[in-house]
């Protein structure tokens, strides 16, 4: 991971977890990514937007298991990086053990 990402991470108060990239490709819709190795302590997010999909991957090629609405919360809440370097918080979402919110639409 480049240090500058990791500063500018640090910077807004988020941890990194790097996802292989085989993993994150979209090509495997509805693989648990639950085990994608951080060790960095979890936090509780909160969706900040209406109509917002939560999904089983991070990227939006992968399957949306409903949407969620301003307020809502993201619990154990951990970084992502899609294929297309875009940030997606992983956790715990409407009763879901693990699903992925695009970063733009959370915060932590």
């Amino acid at each position: 991971m480049a240090r500058g990402v990791a500063v500018a991470a640090a910077a807004i108060g988020v941890s990194l977890t790097a996802v292989p990239a085989a993993e994150a490709t979209g090509r495997d819709f509805g693989r648990d990514f639950s085990r994608a190795g951080s060790t960095a302590a979890a936090i509780t997010c909160t969706v900040n937007s209406n109509n917002v999909n939560y999904r089983s991957g991070p990227g939006a090629g992968y399957t949306s298991y409903g949407q969620v609405h301003r307020g809502h919360r993201m619990f154990n809440a951990k970084t992502y990086w899609d294929t297309n370097q875009q940030m997606w918080m992983g956790g715990d979402v409407e009763g879901r053990r693990f699903a992925y919110i695009k970063r733009d639409f959370i915060d932590c």
